[in-house]
């Protein structure tokens, strides 16, 4: 999927937002329906919206599966170890970010962030696309 700078930035706001709240007493709404980490990005001629297609076609199944562990009898100990799993996530995505985007993001106060980008960096940016198609 190819997305300019300006939205590659968002993207990243959001997986940051996200590691936070993993680490935090609300990392089990993860499970719960409707939880998206950040918004569907969609793009032009519809590419993005077959990939999210893909991605959330067995969605409430899936959920369904890995939400057994409120029915389980050690589910307290169980939410624990699973709470303190989702931290050690949490942990490695803000670590990542905080080494590699950490001038890129607003949660950072970094200098290239988008809400300290004037206009005309802004409007520059959009012509350029970000993407991992080295061919």
């Amino acid at each position: 999927m190819e997305l300019n700078p300006l939205e590659l930035n968002n993207l990243y706001e959001h997986l940051y937002d996200l590691g936070k709240k993993l680490q935090s007493d609300e990392s089990m709404v993860v499970f719960e329906d409707g939880f998206r980490p950040w918004p569907h990005v969609f793009k032009p001629r519809g590419r993005s919206a077959k990939f999210y297609g893909r991605v959330d076609a067995n969605l409430t199944e899936d959920l369904a599966r890995i939400r057994n562990f409120t029915a389980r009898e050690d589910s307290l100990k169980y939410c624990k170890i699973l709470r303190d799993v989702l931290r050690c996530f949490g942990i490695g995505i803000i670590d990542s970010l905080e080494f590699t985007m950490k001038h890129y993001i607003k949660q950072t106060e970094g200098d290239l962030c988008n809400s300290k980008r004037e206009e005309w960096e802004k409007e520059a940016v959009l012509l350029m696309v970000c993407h991992n198609n080295y061919a």
